[in-house]
């Protein structure tokens, strides 16, 4: 009993934890590669995205660190080919140069 009553405190405790990811189905709308050149230091080498679909939590743009290179290329063959991605977000992690509208990419799948 007591290990089943540490589990159910375990589950929620991780419930808690994960309560502002989110999951979307879309297709691309935009793709904006900030490169070294952009003049907002904490904009540099992050991908922001925009999806056709409405994201919970007010984001209205995503962000991905372009070094995930698997993530942007799913972004990108998306954005191209016009198919429909799945992007997992976290609207409690808001963008690095804090716009509040923007949240972090977690996963991408095709």
């Amino acid at each position: 009993m007591k290990k089943q009553i540490a589990m159910c405190g375990l589950l929620l405790s991780f419930a808690s934890l994960v309560n502002s990811a989110e999951a979307v189905n879309s297709t691309v709308s935009k793709v904006r590669v900030h490169t070294e050149v952009r003049p907002t230091a904490a904009v540099r080498q992050f991908v922001t995205i925009q999806l056709n679909e409405s994201l919970g939590g007010g984001c209205e743009w995503l962000f991905l660190n372009s070094k995930d290179e698997n993530a942007v290329n799913q972004v990108l063959t998306a954005k191209t080919s016009g198919h429909t991605i799945t992007v997992h977000y976290d609207y409690s992690d808001i963008a690095p140069w804090h716009v509040y509208d923007t949240c972090a990419v977690t996963a991408v799948g095709l």
